[in-house]
């Protein structure tokens, strides 16, 4: 997964660990030719519904990112987790992605989708 810590323009990955882990999700799927219903099967979920929040972070360690800690891509997935239902969704995939360019979803590091 260098091409995606290149491509997102950061030499340390460390930058924005958050932004990095999803960048590297839709990298995932586009070069698997995946839907996001079809990348949550993948993850583990039943049925393309939805997969546990610790389930989904073993598959960022397998799939994903598997430089990284489990903990802190336990910390990224809750983060991911927009709804806080305890799973990560459709919804909860395609907003972080489709927020990439914000800079104020990513700011120090997700802090904003922190449970108050």
């Amino acid at each position: 997964m260098q091409f995606a810590d290149n491509a997102a323009g950061f030499g340390n990955k460390n930058h924005n660990p958050f932004k990095l882990v999803v960048m590297k999700i839709e990298l995932f799927k586009e070069q698997n030719k995946l839907d996001t219903n079809a990348f949550l099967q993948r993850a583990g979920a039943k049925q393309a519904d939805s997969v546990s929040l610790e389930r989904f972070s073993e598959f960022l360690q397998i799939s994903i990112d598997p430089s990284r800690q489990l903990e802190e891509l336990q910390r990224i997935a809750y983060l991911m987790d927009v709804d806080k239902d305890g799973y990560i969704c459709v919804n909860d995939i395609d907003t972080c992605v489709k927020h990439l360019d914000s800079e104020v979803f990513f700011k120090d590091g997700g802090k904003a989708l922190l449970k108050p």
